[in-house]
């Protein structure tokens, strides 16, 4: 994630010091760990798999992350600092426009884009039960991306950079939970009705348009 929306999603966990062409490869591990997990599953990501995936032989990827564990903690930071640097940047980018359509324009087109990623990322959250450090990442990744999402909340709010109101908490929490669901709604069965009424709501929670019985039970 990009430094202002909170710094990395994880440490750099790779058990080989990165020079460049360290960090080229270790990139090139990251890309072909991720492609095996969205299209084999949490439990299909294996390091042999990895390996065959990026071209390399199995103790490269060993010397780079030194485990399955860690390689997937590096994974998850991955799949979050991609989408959280397309949504950063697209909002940057309409920055005076409003922040409800930036922000919903931003992530529906990072995700629209980036399937892969989206796919990627709900195969770790439903196979990182088996590991206590991967779902403590997964935490900390919607940690990030809760911020993220509050801080377009104040910007739709006027507001400057102090903490957020509880009830701006409470609506960037509710923002996240609803994305989630349409996120499921798109890898599952595509863009339709379903999801063209979820940017509404989002948009409308964003600006606390939202009807107050959906604002209440938020919290």
């Amino acid at each position: 994630m990009s430094a202002r929306y909170g710094g990395a999603m994880t440490p750099d966990v790779g058990a080989a010091p990165r020079t460049p062409k360290g960090a080229r490869t270790a990139a090139r591990i990251l890309d072909a760990a991720t492609t095996v997990l969205d299209r084999d599953g949490f439990g299909g990501v294996t390091l042999g798999r990895v390996a065959d995936e990026a071209g390399m032989d199995k103790r490269s990827v060993l010397y780079h992350f030194g485990s399955r564990e860690a390689l997937l903690l590096r994974v998850v930071g991955t799949v979050g600092d991609r989408l959280a640097a397309s949504i950063a940047a697209d909002v940057d980018a309409a920055r005076g426009a409003d922040p409800a359509d930036a922000f919903v324009a931003a992530i529906w087109d990072a995700a629209r884009s980036d399937q892969p990623t989206i796919r990627a990322y709900f195969a770790l959250v439903g196979g990182g039960a088996e590991s206590a450090e991967v779902q403590g990442a997964l935490r900390d990744l919607n940690d990030g991306y809760e911020r993220l999402v509050v801080d377009l909340v104040q910007r739709a709010d006027g507001a400057g950079a102090g903490p957020p109101s509880e009830a701006q908490r409470r609506r960037g929490a509710l923002v996240v939970l609803v994305l989630r669901g349409m996120l499921l709604e798109l890898i599952e069965r595509g863009e339709g009705p379903g999801t063209a009424d979820g940017l509404e709501l989002l948009r409308a929670i964003i600006r606390d348009e939202a009807p107050a019985c959906i604002s209440h039970r938020s919290g």
